[in-house]
């Protein structure tokens, strides 16, 4: 931070001043925009057919506008349905699907036929762009100062997710939490 308010960064400008020593110091001045520039991605995408919203409310917090949007995207994103994709599976099983993982069937099994140990892809709504979606909405609903339009249409879409399993809380890193994860092609 400036020490005597010298040479303050111009309104909307973030200034950061690096020292000798390996802490970094910062100086962020914000002026208020509109919420409506705030969202411009949410314009710009064109809408499905039939499916459009009005403009951003014009909210006095910024958390009401974030919750909106949230859920607008998401609605547009699931319109049809959620995505499908695969992932890959690795179990016991009694029938053989996918390959057979011999390593781990002589490992688990010492020989023995049954259960046999597989690897398999699966087709399901159950990816990693979903759990994310569910997640994010999960969380929205536990942020304070949400408003109730936007709590209400978080919980009907958390019903389409019904089938979707949650993101656990401290997830890092998302990259290789699921390697096979990826959108279908058709």
């Amino acid at each position: 931070m400036y020490a005597d308010n010298q040479n303050p960064a111009p309104p909307g400008i973030a200034k950061l001043i690096g020292r000798r020593s390996r802490r970094l110091s910062a100086c962020l001045t914000l002026r208020p925009v509109s919420r409506r520039n705030l969202f411009w991605p949410e314009r710009a995408v064109v809408p499905p057919p039939g499916h459009q919203h009005p403009p951003l409310d014009e909210a006095a917090d910024l958390v009401p506008v974030v919750a909106q949007a949230l859920w607008r995207q998401t609605e547009r994103a699931i319109h049809q349905s959620l995505l499908p994709g695969y992932i890959l599976i690795e179990e016991s099983s009694q029938v053989l699907r996918g390959r057979l993982r011999e390593s781990e069937q002589l490992h688990r099994h010492h020989g023995l036929p049954l259960p046999l140990e597989i690897r398999h892809d699966e087709f399901t709504i159950d990816i990693l762009g979903n759990q994310i979606l569910q997640t994010a909405c999960e969380r929205m609903l536990t942020v304070p100062r949400v408003d109730a339009e936007s709590q209400r249409m978080l919980r009907r879409l958390l019903r389409d997710f019904s089938e979707v399993a949650s993101l656990p809380r401290g997830t890092r890193s998302l990259r290789g939490s699921q390697p096979g994860s990826m959108p279908a092609t058709t």
